[in-house]
């Protein structure tokens, strides 16, 4: 069977996207990059990436997924070539209760990606 991979942005959402881009900004912000109107013109997120590679930096998001309560943790890494530079504050997304509940073993299923061209 043949699908696309979920990406942990699917089991998010549309609401949360503009939170996690907000925390991308301002973590970019803090490391010294103008990101002022970046999430609402295509120029200003040109000239954002474009400062990025001039530094030769590059923003990936990380994200896990806490087995026993199912909450997304969600955070920024800035790399400069393989080196990880800084890392962003973390959001944590909890999921709505449901019927079941967690495994209980309190366990991380980790996993590192890349943020998409439409994402800083």
């Amino acid at each position: 069977m043949t699908g696309r991979k979920i990406e942990i942005f699917d089991l998010l959402p549309e609401e949360a996207m503009k939170v996690i881009d907000d925390l991308g900004y301002k973590f970019l912000e803090s490391r010294g990059y103008n990101t002022t109107r970046a999430a609402e013109s295509k120029s200003q997120m040109t000239k954002l990436k474009k400062a990025l590679r001039v530094n030769g930096e590059e923003l990936k998001y990380a994200a896990a997924i806490e087995k026993e309560t199912k909450a997304i943790l969600i955070w920024f890494e800035l790399y400069r070539g393989k080196e990880r530079v800084a890392t962003s504050e973390g959001i944590k997304f909890m999921p709505k209760p449901s019927e079941g509940g967690g495994n209980g073993r309190g366990d991380r299923e980790e996993r590192t990606a890349t943020a998409s061209d439409d994402r800083v």
